[in-house]
């Protein structure tokens, strides 16, 4: 497409071999009819950060989950969807062959810790009156101890399952509960989803619901590396809309090789609304100092990023260090407040910069 009349005899009148640093001499009826358009640049310190957006998590410090311990089919459940719980409260029961086993492995613990434990007393009596010797004694307590500690390893596993002492007492004593187990929450939270149905088989360590912690959620965030860059654990963030403040919590210590951004995890500092899954756009802390400049002010030059700051006899072409935040750049040198960059018009100056139409 051809250049507009004026605007050829303009570059040509002004071409030349000019650097970043130099002046182009263009009078205010050159500007009107290049259609430039300025604005001052301002402080970024106590402005507004770079807004990216960002999916509501669960807290990864809680569980989310209501896990299956052990292989099984699902008998009932005793919480539906929408329900609070509290933690090691029972949520789903379970058929299982692998707890009956374990059970098993417990009565026959329990048994062996009585008789290593009979014949340790006994042992001691008969130390006591000569007629053993001190061998024969400590193979006694060894053998207790073994016992002991195979008795409380079998309780572990069942513990899993949800029997606390009283409930593998009933089931030594009545037979209760043989073969069957209960899933309860690991937290204190709300039920938002059951994964499986009744008569499903679930295999060991499966999830069988979602559960939403109680407190406050998190958001995770993906955002470019220069953005991430001067980022503190512990700064504020803030929601776009709503003006939520969340604390950035973890920042991840690698960039990602495809996208060549960052992830970061941040958690609300007061509980809300917000399910997991939800969207939401954050905002970055702004910089403590520079000066922000509008994207549609920077022009590229090879590595080089340049803006056109508006002087009393044109505009001056400047090469300036600026770091992306947004949609915007940061300047943290190179520009004092008030100063007037073009921020309609800008790739105009490149091509009066670069000396287009100088042979037209």
């Amino acid at each position: 497409m051809k250049l507009p009349h004026a605007f050829l005899l303009l570059c040509t009148a002004i071409a030349g071999p000019v650097r970043a640093e130099d002046a182009i001499p263009l009078t205010p009826a050159d500007l009107t009819r290049l259609g430039l358009e300025f604005a001052p640049v301002r402080s970024a310190a106590g402005g507004i950060g770079a807004r990216f957006p960002a999916t509501v998590i669960t807290s990864p410090e809680t569980v989310g989950q209501v896990t299956a311990p052990f292989a099984g089919v699902i008998e009932s459940w005793l919480r539906a969807p929408g329900a609070n719980v509290r933690a090691g409260e029972p949520v789903v029961r379970l058929r299982s062959p692998e707890v009956l086993r374990a059970q098993q492995d417990w009565m026959a613990a329990r048994s062996a810790r009585e008789t290593a434990q009979f014949e340790f007393d006994k042992s001691q009596r008969l130390l006591a009156e000569g007629i053993i010797s001190a061998q024969r004694m400590n193979q006694a307590r060894l053998a207790r101890e073994q016992a002991v500690f195979a008795e409380q390893a079998a309780a572990e596993l069942l513990r899993r399952a949800g029997f606390p002492p009283e409930r593998l007492e009933a089931m030594r004593t009545r037979g209760e509960s043989l073969g069957i187990y209960e899933v309860a929450a690991a937290a204190d939270g709300s039920l938002t989803r059951r994964l499986r149905v009744t008569g499903d088989f679930v295999e060991a360590n499966a999830a069988v619901a979602m559960l939403r912690p109680a407190g406050a959620g998190w958001v995770a965030m993906q955002v470019p590396a220069r953005a991430a860059a001067g980022l503190l654990v512990g700064q504020t963030l803030t929601t776009a809309s709503g003006g939520e403040k969340l604390t950035l919590r973890q920042i991840d210590a690698s960039i990602d090789g495809d996208s060549q951004t960052i992830g970061l995890q941040a958690e609300f500092n007061a509980g809300g609304s917000h399910l997991p899954g939800e969207i939401l756009a954050v905002e970055l802390p702004a910089p403590d100092e520079g000066m922000l400049v509008a994207g549609s002010a920077v022009v590229h030059s090879g590595d080089e990023t340049i803006v056109f700051v508006r002087t009393p006899s044109g505009v001056l072409a400047r090469t300036l260090p600026l770091v992306p935040i947004g949609a915007d750049y940061l300047a943290r040198t190179g520009l004092a407040p008030g100063e007037q960059v073009a921020v309609r018009g800008a790739a105009i100056l490149k091509g009066i910069k670069a000396g287009l139409g100088r042979n037209e």
